[in-house]
């Protein structure tokens, strides 16, 4: 029996059980995502805006966009810098201060008032403005240890390492701190390990439980009723909000959410593998909100993966750089993002060397690096374990501009069964303007079970939209 069937190769990924296990969903997409009518999509690619350092070692560890002087800040090897950027222009260095003035030895956070950017990194905080070079706040009453700081209601608000106490400046003047200027959240004696605002509320994040404060006009600040969470954070930097809820890696290493009323455990095909991370302590979360997309990327360093829940279809993928000597894939190489809203730019601070990159879908590459798109299917059997030959598959690929003449490939194997995967066969996608192709495979052989992997690197922007198989039932 002939017949013209679907080809499932653009449904979620799962990876929570063996890949022999799945036959609709897919088990890998790499350096891409599924639009929201379906298509898979490459990745937007990166280069380089502001080079500091072209050198490997310390990478960009902090970006920050000051929005009441349009500038962004950038902390790299405990220094702090300041870009300017306008007229389309990339940006500019307008502060090197050269002396790393940052002495702690986590992640830098920031916030700022009128006057004054803050930054604080497990260390005394530190400000500066455009007429003051950083320098440690010198009130003794200012906490020593901060690694997060926040800005609410005319307060810096900052948490001491290893203790569950918060401090706030004095109202109005951030320079200035109080012996009597901290609370402690004391709902259990766990310490805070990061602070954030949302929706003008203080969300103290312990290893064990959360609490919600508020300014309350008076004490100032106290805790909301009710605003207590039994859920702990096991990730400081992973905490974010899509101003409906916030996010974070709970203690028992899940992906959760509260949206001001409920906890929520968000189910991820990828609860296994975190599970078997060897920590999760180092995980940092970037917001990234691109086209049309939300996009919610998680970085594990130790683990050597990268991440991403496209908040929009909540569906998660995994970006990284091809290493084109090991032949596998390593964390993508963004280790701090930033939407600059004056210039309608993104930008991401490289992990691996002091570069500021724009990010773009008009960049088919990061920096030369390949983006290679690749999604690889469950073992797909059509609904019938019975032998099946296939006589075509068809794939509708867009391509765009991305390549100076030649042709753009895509790279399908197989194998069949669950045995040895087939010899890499490459298909044209045309040359150069050709933007809407018909890609096509004839007499690949028979099988019960079929595993398909697509692969692009050729250095184009690549949209998949649509597969079918005309295959015959044999018995």
């Amino acid at each position: 029996m002939r017949k013209t069937v679907p080809v499932p190769i653009f449904k979620p990924t799962f990876r929570g059980v063996d890949d022999i296990e799945l036959a609709d969903d897919n088990f890998v997409l790499y350096d891409g995502y599924r639009s929201s009518k379906g298509g898979t999509v490459s990745r937007p690619g990166s280069r380089a805006a502001f080079t500091h350092n072209s050198a490997t070692g310390f990478g960009i560890s902090g970006l920050y966009l000051w929005r009441d002087q349009s500038q962004l800040v950038y902390v790299y090897n405990n220094e702090i810098y300041s870009l300017w950027h306008y007229d389309g222009l990339v940006p500019t260095l307008i502060s090197s201060f050269g002396t790393p003035i940052l002495t702690g030895s986590f992640r830098p956070t920031f916030a700022n008032n009128d006057l004054y950017c803050f930054v604080a990194n497990g260390g005394p905080i530190v400000y500066f403005s455009d007429s003051v070079t950083p320098r440690v706040i010198a009130d003794a009453d200012a906490p020593s240890f901060a690694t997060h700081v926040a800005y609410l209601d005319t307060y810096i608000i900052a948490n001491d390492r290893g203790t569950n106490r918060f401090y706030f400046s004095d109202v109005g003047s951030n320079l200035s701190w109080s012996g009597l200027g901290f609370a402690s959240a004391a709902g259990l004696p766990d310490p805070i390990v990061a602070l954030h605002v949302f929706n003008r509320e203080l969300y103290l994040f312990g290893t064990r439980s959360i609490e919600v404060w508020e300014n309350d006009g008076s004490t100032p600040f106290s805790r909301i009723p009710g605003g207590f969470i039994e859920s702990g954070c096991s990730a400081p930097y992973s905490v974010l909000n899509d101003g409906n809820a916030v996010y974070w890696l709970d203690h028992e290493r899940r992906f959760v959410m509260y949206d001001g009323k409920n906890l929520q455990r968000m189910s991820t095909p990828y609860d296994r593998e975190v599970q078997g991370f060897s920590t999760l302590a180092d995980c940092f979360a970037m917001k990234i909100p691109f086209e049309s997309n939300l996009f919610f990327v998680f970085q594990f360093p130790k683990a050597n993966r990268t991440l991403v829940l496209n908040r929009d279809t909540d569906e998660w993928y995994e970006w990284g750089r091809w290493n084109v000597e090991t032949m596998e894939y390593e964390p993508w190489i963004g280790n701090a993002y930033v939407y600059a809203e004056p210039w309608g730019k993104h930008y991401i601070g490289r992990r691996d060397k002091g570069v500021v990159s724009e990010l773009s879908r008009s960049y088919t590459s990061d920096d030369g690096d390949y983006i290679r798109l690749a999604r690889r299917t469950g073992h797909i059997d059509y609904g019938t374990s019975q032998e099946k030959r296939s006589n075509e598959l068809r794939m509708r690929v867009r391509r765009g501009d991305g390549l100076s003449g030649g042709a753009a490939r895509l790279t399908v194997r197989w194998r069949d069964n669950n045995r040895y995967w087939s010899q890499p066969r490459d298909i044209s996608l045309g040359a150069l303007g050709e933007t809407d192709v018909i890609a096509r495979l004839f007499r690949t052989g028979i099988f019960r079970t079929r595993q398909y992997e697509f692969v692009s690197s050729d250095g184009v922007p690549v949209v998949f939209t649509g597969a079918e198989e005309d295959i015959e039932v044999l018995r």
